[in-house]
């Protein structure tokens, strides 16, 4: 079985960055003992970014629990780790107006949909399996995963700000408008299963 995931449009959805020109942030979904992540990619790409750009950019990392020392990150990369709730998560992702998200295997994760809900622009790699929702120039920038590549398609981003607004106004709408409760009833039907609901009066 499969479905497509959506998103809880009360939790996830736009902040105001119209008027934030500098720093850009950039919000890494940085998970190394995850290899389908791409960590090492990430880290890399990044800290040519912060080469590059200084103080116009400010670069977080969560998902999960690690020291920029271990990596060679310090004064390049904030890891807020496992935040405590998902709306820290989303409060993150509003502040945010890059996304870097990686995925080597053959479903796509659930923080891109989120970053996209929330106002990120969205940066993944190829992978012809989630070539199904990820379309290059419309809901997000699909790149090859070198770091020449990432890091060149991360500068492209911060230095045109065109760009980033118009994906950002049209990636929206790639996202399911069903609420959580719906893609799970037609899963279950799909599946055979019995789907019931408690009564209002319960």
């Amino acid at each position: 079985m499969s479905f497509i995931p959506t998103v809880a449009g009360d939790v996830f959805h736009p902040g105001n960055l119209s008027e934030i020109s500098s720093p850009i942030q950039i919000v890494f979904y940085g998970r190394p003992s995850c290899h389908r992540n791409g960590f090492e990619l990430g880290i890399e790409a990044l800290a040519e970014v912060k080469r590059k750009f200084g103080t116009r950019v400010q670069i977080i990392s969560a998902g999960e629990d690690w020291h920029p020392g271990q990596y060679g990150l310090e004064n390049i990369v904030e890891n807020k780790g496992r935040l405590a709730s998902i709306s820290e998560v989303a409060e993150l992702y509003r502040e945010s107006h890059i996304g870097l998200c990686f995925m080597f295997s053959k479903h796509p994760s659930y923080q891109p949909f989120e970053m996209i809900a929330s106002g990120c622009v969205v940066v993944t790699n190829e992978n012809e399996a989630t070539s199904w929702f990820f379309r290059h120039g419309e809901n997000c920038i699909v790149t090859p995963p070198t770091v020449s590549e990432v890091s060149s398609t991360l500068a492209r981003l911060i230095e045109d700000e065109s760009l980033r607004k118009r994906i950002q106004s049209t990636a929206v709408d790639s996202l399911s408008k069903q609420s959580w409760d719906e893609v799970i009833d037609e899963t279950c039907i799909k599946a055979g299963l019995l789907v019931t609901h408690a009564s209002s009066s319960e």
